[in-house]
């Protein structure tokens, strides 16, 4: 796998709104392979970059981990689509 399968978005091009989206969001080159939008990479990226600001610029890894294991953060995810609402599909 080559080294540079993601990247920091390039910010010198992009229009982005500080109410959206963190400054330090994930990208990967587009492809049309559903075995490469489902993999674990492409989730993990979708997953960072859904986080709001707070948790990503978090210094402390035991309040990073606290921040992702709350519901509050779950719902804020999923809400965003980056996660499948599991308890909705039982």
């Amino acid at each position: 796998m080559p080294e540079n399968v993601i990247t920091l978005q390039n910010t010198d091009n992009l229009r982005r709104s500080g109410r959206l989206c963190h400054g330090l969001e994930l990208s990967m080159p587009h492809t049309q392979f559903e075995a490469v939008k489902s993999s674990s990479m492409n989730v993990a990226r979708g997953l960072w970059n859904a986080l709001p600001v707070d948790v990503v610029k978090s210094e402390n890894p035991a309040r990073f981990r606290e921040a992702v294991s709350s519901q509050e953060i779950y719902l804020i995810v999923a809400n965003k689509g980056a996660v499948r609402r599991v308890e909705n599909h039982m």
